[in-house]
């Protein structure tokens, strides 16, 4: 176990204390008046180690004043301790000052900053290896808690102190609990692979879930159970009956009106009426096929050209949106050299600005030397950015040449495309004539003297079907009425039996509810079953956790979890001493006592035993045993000035 004492503390010009020197025991009391000095001691030695007072504050009075409260320039404040680490000594110093410097032009010196010198063992040390020797030395944070009897209780946070603990005395695992207990056997299963944490996070949104759907299951029920229809007097195979009677019939009258519409005269004038037809497409097609043929190459040249005048028309509007892009870029690069330009004269017209001479806080002007290099470094400055603006408006000129020559070459190509343009439109509209002309001659072919005679015999033929078809459109219509009657009927006797169907439906529907709603209750009483035995868990791992940590302690014991309203539990950190909770009326004595119960099992476990410092020491008739270093700051109004006694 690391083992440091204090032997020896002495002061220098340090919070009013202009110079003391203190030899300390394994049990050393201070006594002292209010406000003689005797925390300015407690002070002084976390301010050597931490730079912090007693309080944790960084930024405290150091200085010593004079009798108006005024601060007593030009003195060195000095706190030096000697130390004994597992038996070897060693020697802390730090050195706090203010510096003073005479300006130019000003015959008194000023304050103008302070400075802190280290040392170990008289050995001037930089600041980073003096803070890096404490810290290898001890945690700033143990040291407190070693240290401070109230500083764990009053100063730590509730869930450090509780982390504390727990690495302390180590903490409870699950296996520990669930075998504690035969009733939570079976919690281990329903945990599977999760923690009780992630599985706590599950149940209750599995629950939260399955409690939405229980209560939405009657309201479903209800409307599917709406949704019936009325099928009071109504028998599907009644109904399936008359359907086939009355189906029967219509395909009956189907059958009467197809005799009347494919009467025999009718099938045999459709016939000539084809053949004629026939006949006409054939004369049409000898006396045409040549001219077909010219049109259809005609077609495919002037389609040939329209796909060329199309490529053309791309090249074109390609070379225009080129050329207008690359005249942007020109009047951007123009205006970047322009603004050059401008940066250009503006650089030349730069000085080096006179104020800069001057030093901004103080107002002195800086050394000669200094002005010098300010001066240098400007002008290099100025040189490189005047030389990188050349640069840059050589590069602009350059790109802008580019640009030009790339503009010019796509207006040629241009030039030569709408020649190109004007070209192929000619000729498109010279092959559409043509085109014009065979399409005429196509026409020709109808006037021919066999053509007319066919077309005279097909119009007689269609004469003859349209008096035909008149005498048998009348009988059809009676008997489509007829047909809509009876299909009325059927639509209607139809929508009656799907009112069965769709009540199967719904009793369906109805059924898959009730027996979701039974599968989902039996599922939430799963989980609740399983949130009962996490309940239980929490429970007994709370009691197994506190008795283990209570173990450690000799007088303080600790609760760490609370219960709340609705039985859940709540992590906390509560110190009770014999019974009293630490923030419920418990006396300085006690809370003082229970300090150093807390600060034994701390050095025991983390094997580091350092001076604890008691503050208000006179309120404590009797201190537990502990095996620590005892600094007592006892408070005594006939001493004004400090008493050590050891």
């Amino acid at each position: 176990m690391k083992t440091i004492k204090l032997l020896k503390l002495q002061l220098e010009n340090f919070k009013g204390i202009k110079e003391l020197e203190i030899d300390f025991q394994d049990n050393t009391a201070i006594y002292g008046a209010n406000a003689s000095g005797k925390t300015t001691i407690l002070d002084a030695f976390t301010w050597l180690l931490f730079d912090k007072d007693s309080a944790n504050k960084k930024d405290f009075a150091i200085k010593t004043l004079d009798t108006s409260g005024n601060v007593i320039h030009k003195l060195n404040h000095v706190v030096t301790a000697q130390l004994s680490i597992d038996g070897e000594q060693i020697e802390l110093s730090k050195k706090y000052m203010e510096k003073w410097t005479k300006s130019k032009g000003k015959l008194e010196q000023e304050l103008t900053s302070h400075t802190t010198e280290y040392y170990i063992d008289e050995i001037k040390k930089k600041a980073n290896e003096y803070k890096s020797f404490i810290s290898e030395l001890l945690d700033e944070e143990l040291f407190k808690l070693i240290t401070n009897p109230l500083y764990f209780n009053e100063q730590f946070d509730w869930k450090k102190r509780r982390a504390m603990l727990i690495k302390i005395a180590g903490d409870v695992t699950d296996t520990d609990v669930i075998s504690s207990d035969n009733s939570l056997a079976d919690l281990s299963a329903f945990l599977g692979k999760h923690s009780i944490e992630d599985k706590l996070i599950q149940i209750n949104e599995q629950r939260k879930n399955l409690r939405k759907r229980l209560e939405l299951i009657p309201e479903l029920v209800n409307e599917a159970t709406k949704a019936k229809q009325d099928v009071t007097g109504l028998s599907p195979s009644d109904l399936s009956g008359e359907i086939y009677v009355i189906e029967d019939q219509i395909n009956v009258y189907e059958d009467n009106k197809a005799v009347l519409k494919n009467g025999g005269m009718q099938t045999e004038l459709n016939k000539q009426k084809a053949n004629i037809e026939l006949e006409l497409t054939k004369i049409k097609a000898d006396e045409q096929k040549e001219v077909q043929e010219q049109l259809m190459s005609k077609a495919e040249e002037i389609f040939t050209e329209q796909n060329n005048l199309s490529e053309i028309n791309n090249q074109i509007t390609e070379f225009t949106n080129r050329i207008q892009a690359r005249k942007g870029e020109v009047a951007t690069k123009q205006r970047e050299l322009s603004k050059l330009g401008m940066e250009w004269d503006s650089l030349q017209l730069e000085q080096f600005d006179e104020h800069r001479k001057t030093c901004p806080t103080c107002k002195q002007e800086f050394p000669a030397d200094r002005i010098s290099d300010m001066v240098a470094n400007f002008n290099q400055e100025k040189a490189e950015k005047i030389k990188e603006n050349e640069r840059l408006g050589k590069d602009n000129k350059a790109e802008i040449v580019e640009l030009e020559i790339e503009i010019a070459t796509l207006e040629t190509d241009s030039v030569l495309s709408r020649k190109e343009q004007k070209e192929i439109r000619t000729k498109i509209a010279l092959l559409d004539q043509q085109k014009i002309e065979l399409e005429q001659q196509l026409k020709q072919v109808e006037n021919s003297t066999t053509y007319i005679e066919k077309q005279a015999e097909l119009e007689m033929i269609e004469e003859k079907l349209r008096d035909e078809k008149g005498s048998s459109v009348t009988a059809v219509a009676e008997i489509q009425l007829k047909i809509d009657e009876l299909q009325a009927e059927v639509n209607d006797l139809k929508a009656d039996l799907s009112k069965f169907d769709s009540n199967k439906k719904q009793d369906k529907r109805i059924q898959e509810l009730e027996e979701e709603s039974a599968e989902k209750s039996a599922m939430y009483n799963e989980l609740e079953k399983g949130l009962y035995l996490i309940e239980k868990f929490n429970k007994a791992k709370c009691n197994l956790l506190e008795d283990k940590i209570n173990s450690k302690f000799k007088y303080v014991s600790f609760k760490l979890f609370k219960t709340q309203i609705n039985g859940g539990i709540d992590e906390c950190c509560e110190t009770i001493y014999n019974g009293v909770p630490y923030n419920s009326g418990l006396n300085n004595a006690a809370r003082i006592n229970g300090g150093l119960d807390i600060i034994n099992a701390l050095t025991e476990h983390v094997q580091v035993i350092a001076p604890v410092f008691i503050d208000n020491r006179e309120s404590v008739t009797e201190l537990i045993h502990t095996e620590s270093q005892l600094v007592s700051l006892i408070v005594s109004e006939s001493d004004k000035n400090l008493r050590v006694e050891a």
